[in-house]
This record gives C-alpha cells, structure tokens and sequence, in this order.
C-alpha cells in the first residue's frame, strides 16, 4: 500500500508521520492507505493505526510496519517477511515478489489496527502473522490462498443472490 498525500514532498511525508507517532506513542496515529497491494488484509480506501516503533521492539516476520520506500517513491506499509540483523524485508500480501530491503531507520512504524467497515480488526496476533508471512515468502498466498478466497467470496455472493 502506497500512502502519501500529494500535497507534502515524501520527505515532509515522512517527517509529519514521524512527529505524529512521537506525540502519540500508545495510542497512535491514523493513516488511510491506497492501492491493492495489501489486499484482503488492507484494502483501498481503509484506515490503519500505526504505533511508533520501541527501539527494543524486535521486528518479526509478520508484523505489518511503514516504511519509506526510495524505490517506491513514497511510503509503504507492507508484511515483514525476512529479517536479518538490523535489514527486513517487506512484501505487499497481494504482489508477485518482495520489496526492497529497509534498514530499522527507514521503518516508521507498526500497524496494530485495520479499521475495516463495520469492525476493527486487531494486528497483533504474532502466529496468524508468521503464518501469511510464510505463506507470502514461498509464493503460496498469491497463487493458492488468494484465489481460494476470492472464489469463496464469489459463491458466497452468488449464494444469497439466489435466496428469497
């Protein structure tokens, strides 16, 4: 998910969402994200929570953090999927390959909500993370889970469609 406000250089970007998680440490900061790169999980248009990052916090495959992305032009909240030493990896859930390698300093913070529709939904379930980080290192979500679901949705759809 790209997040950015077109009207703020990426630099003033990420400098405003730095201050912010710095005068809200606990409670946060509300970032709505663009784009369908974190599709189920985060979708177009929803809002995340983000909690700065304690510099004793250690980043797992999984966590869901921001950071800023030269490559991209912008900042990203993706999955952790790899971490080495002070390096991490990150990879949209709904993208073919991973992103590029962040040092700690280009992380700015770590989702710990998704404010879906009607619900909340809670980010800090560590073996439910591990597991889609797993499943997005192999390859596996993007060419079996996904699709699984989507079709799941689809006869979910058709199914009530039908019912009087």
């Amino acid at each position: 998910m790209i997040t950015r406000d077109l009207t703020l250089k990426n630099r003033a970007f990420k400098q405003l969402l730095a201050w912010g998680l710095d005068k809200r440490p606990i409670s946060g900061i509300q970032v709505q994200c663009h784009g369908y790169s974190m599709a189920p999980c985060i979708r177009n248009g929803e809002t995340v929570t983000l909690n700065s990052l304690d510099p004793n916090r250690i980043i797992l495959p999984g966590d869901i953090v921001a950071a800023v992305a030269q490559a991209k032009g912008g900042v990203v909240i993706h999955r952790v999927i790899r971490c080495t030493g002070s390096l991490v990896q990150t990879r949209g859930d709904n993208l073919p390959g991973p992103d590029e390698w962040f040092s700690r300093n280009d992380l700015l913070g770590v989702v710990s909500f998704v404010n879906k529709k009607h619900f909340r939904a809670l980010f800090n379930l560590p073996l439910f993370n591990r597991i889609v980080a797993i499943l997005s290192r192999t390859g596996l979500l993007q060419t079996f889970l996904l699709p699984t679901l989507r079709s799941a949705r689809r006869m979910k759809k058709a199914h009530w469609r039908h019912l009087p």
